[in-house]
């Protein structure tokens, strides 16, 4: 495959990973290789530093451009950063929607002067990330593929950010930056399910139902996948970064407490949530003791630059309040607005999911915390409140890597569902027993049979009946029990068996060269995680088959029997003139046979009324079976209607086989959801 380059750009951290087919194995199955994106870390912080100068260049460049950039200059980003920077400004929370790329950003004097935007900054932290990327994983990636990567960058669920015109105007910005050939925006919550699923550590699966909470820095995301059926998704602006914005206004109120009149510049409270979001992760992963916790001390600086200093101590009755009394505003995907402390906030989101789930007729196995502020302890416990005796709670043990990991799964599936979708229709084709002839064959065949029951059952009793009877009498018998009500369940019963049976094998044809594929492409864990339930697939192979229709009415209504009777009355005539010429030698009956032929194949509607003796009726009654059932004309006569329906249908089967497997893959690579079709549209 083409390679990809997959990226998790999030609010206050950025990882990368990179789809690899791993040539040693038989089956060629892929694997998903972190990259280094900073000399030897995987995991960098969302921050980057521009010089004044930089900053000038930049002016009136508001989606500048790969060589603009270039021309920069080294763009530093990442960790080990300076706190303050002289000449210049350091950036961070500078990740916005689309929407608002063309807002301000930046507290420095250069970058107020110059028009720096958050869309700006978003551009140069792409650009230099990628050239990291290329720089420090040779071996795996390298400059000079530059001009033929594809990059697939996650975003928030919400539909400022999934909407068409905000992925198209991300991934522009994204494109325009690096200079690669393609830019692809996908939905975390996509991202994040697949990378669960992949997981060995846990066993989880889209089959029974799974939720994935995603909590980041900004957003709370919520996605809930029921495969090949369901799909929810929605967002909270229930950020980590709330929690530290209160560590932040506590140690704030604190010295105003002693300084009344200070007023601190945005950047140095801005600096102090970064510290302050360093504190909070190390008390979370247990590194400060929970009573005694941490001394930090804030500096702030007010709108003269003078510098003042507040300490707070980071432990678990500090962050208690901060978390479970001081209360904080969000909006639920970006409308309404709720105010809460952020536990409340957090129970409230697990109770919502689970309501809207419910309320969609889903079922919930699992249920699953990513993303660094699913590692504070109350939140699990939150979701074990709401779920625990419903669902087992897992708490991933690599968050950081939970959606780059999954986009490379993503990239995997989107690069090879053409592929994959090619070889499985070679398979289905190839198998004899699923060709629409064969269906046709089956189906002619028994109607058929039942047309000839009738007509020989009723030639018969026609036949025996005393004195001389005419033709008329037979076909209005035939059209009676034609069009009976018996005859319409026979052949009701005989469509249904045989388009059963015939469904049967083609569903099982399709599910194999599908599940087949998806082997050859997905570890085992993923392969189990997404591979569709029956239900799943009698529904994709009963919207197949209906596509076209057999109706027994039509076929009914377009049997000519008329056709029948004078197949029976030329054998009438026929054997009238060879019994006649019986009496002249074989010569004779061969020519009475000749002259008959000739006179039944120009016989008109006056010969039905005339009587036929009861011994040439039987005579013709006893032959009639074989003489049907010989003459294919007949046949296709009789059921022209019918073979023209199943040959339309066979013109369309290639396109209706390719439909369906589109559908069947889409399904396993979470892409398509059949009950929601507007998620189809936004799944890319």
């Amino acid at each position: 495959m083409n390679k990809t380059v997959c990226i998790d750009k999030g609010h206050c951290n950025i990882t990368a990973a990179l789809p690899n087919k791993m040539f040693s194995q038989e089956d060629q199955q892929y694997e998903i290789k972190r990259l280094v994106s900073q000399e030897k870390d995987q995991v960098i912080l969302t921050q980057i530093v521009l010089t004044d100068q930089q900053m000038e260049k930049l002016s009136n460049h508001p989606s500048p451009d790969y060589e603009l950039l270039k021309s920069l200059g080294k763009i530093q980003i990442g960790n080990h950063l300076p706190h303050r920077v002289k000449d210049g400004e350091k950036f961070i929370y500078f990740k916005v929607a689309p929407k608002d790329f063309d807002t301000p950003c930046g507290e420095s004097k250069a970058a107020k002067e110059n028009g720096i935007t958050h869309g700006m900054i978003m551009a140069c932290c792409m650009y230099a990330l990628l050239d990291n990327i290329l720089k420090y994983n040779i071996g795996d990636i390298c400059e000079t593929e530059r001009e033929d990567l594809t990059i697939l960058v996650g975003c928030p669920t919400t539909s400022d950010w999934t909407s068409p015109e905000a992925e198209a105007k991300y991934a522009n910005l994204v494109q325009r930056a690096t200079g690669v050939k393609e830019v692809k925006i996908i939905a975390e919550s996509r991202a994040a399910v697949f990378s669960c699923i992949e997981n060995g550590k846990n066993i989880i699966s889209a089959v029974n139902g799974v939720v994935v909470f995603d909590f980041g820095s900004s957003t709370a995301d919520c996605t809930y996948m029921l495969l090949g059926r369901k799909k929810i998704e929605f967002s909270w602006t229930l950020g980590a970064r709330e929690i530290e914005r209160l560590m932040v206004a506590n140690a704030l109120a604190k010295l105003i407490e002693t300084k009344e009149d200070f007023i601190p510049d945005k950047e140095s409270v801005l600096l102090n949530e970064d510290d302050m979001r360093t504190a909070k992760e190390k008390f979370f992963e247990g590194i400060y003791n929970d009573e005694d916790g941490h001394k930090i001390i804030c500096e702030f600086k007010d709108i003269n630059g003078n510098t003042e200093d507040s300490t707070v101590r980071i432990n678990r009755e500090f962050m208690e309040k901060i978390t479970n009394e001081n209360c904080i505003s969000i909006l639920c995907d970006s409308r309404t607005t709720k105010t809460d402390t952020w536990q409340n906030l957090c129970k409230e989101f697990f109770e919502e999911a689970k309501r809207q789930i419910t309320n969609a007729g889903g079922t919930i196995e699992n249920v699953v915390l990513t993303g660094g502020a699913g590692k504070m302890d109350f939140v699990k416990q939150l979701a074990e409140e709401v779920f625990g005796n419903d669902a087992s709670i897992f708490v991933e043990s690599n968050p950081s890597h939970t959606v780059s990991n999954g986009l490379g799964w993503i990239a995997v599936s989107e690069e090879n569902l053409n592929t994959c979708k090619d070889a499985a229709k070679k398979v289905v084709e190839a198998d004899e027993k699923t060709n629409p002839e064969i269906l046709k064959n089956n189906l002619a065949d028994s109607l058929f049979d039942l047309i000839c029951d009738i007509t020989e059952e009723k030639t018969i009793q026609w036949a025996n009946k005393d004195g001389d009877c005419n033709l008329k009498q037979l076909k209005d018998d035939i059209d009676n029990a034609l069009s009976s009500e018996d005859f319409n369940n026979k052949i009701s019963e005989v469509i249904t068996e045989k388009v059963n049976n015939w469904k049967s094998v083609f569903l099982s044809s399709v599910q194999n060269a599908v599940n087949s594929q998806a082997e050859k492409l997905y570890t085992p864990e993923i392969t189990a995680g997404v591979s569709l339930p029956e239900d799943v697939w009698e529904e994709i192979n009963s919207n197949f088959v209906n596509k076209f229709e057999i109706s027994p009415d039509e076929i009914i209504r377009n049997i000519d029997v008329t056709s029948l009777i004078r197949k029976i009355l030329k054998a009438v005539i026929i054997l009238a003139f060879v019994l006649a010429g019986c009496t002249f030698g074989p010569i004779g009956a061969f020519v009475g046979g000749i002259v008959g032929s000739i006179i039944a194949d120009n016989v008109n509607d006056e010969n039905l009324y005339k009587p036929r003796k009861k011994s040439t009726r039987q005579k013709v009654a006893n032959k009639i079976r074989h003489s049907m059932t010989k003459d294919i004309d007949t046949k296709i006569h009789i059921l022209s209607d019918f073979i023209h329906k199943m040959e339309i249908f066979r013109q369309k089967y290639p396109d209706m086989l390719d439909s369906t497997l589109t559908k069947a893959f889409e399904y396993t690579m979470l892409k398509r959801f059949s009950e929601d079709e507007n998620n189809e549209k936004q799944s890319n």
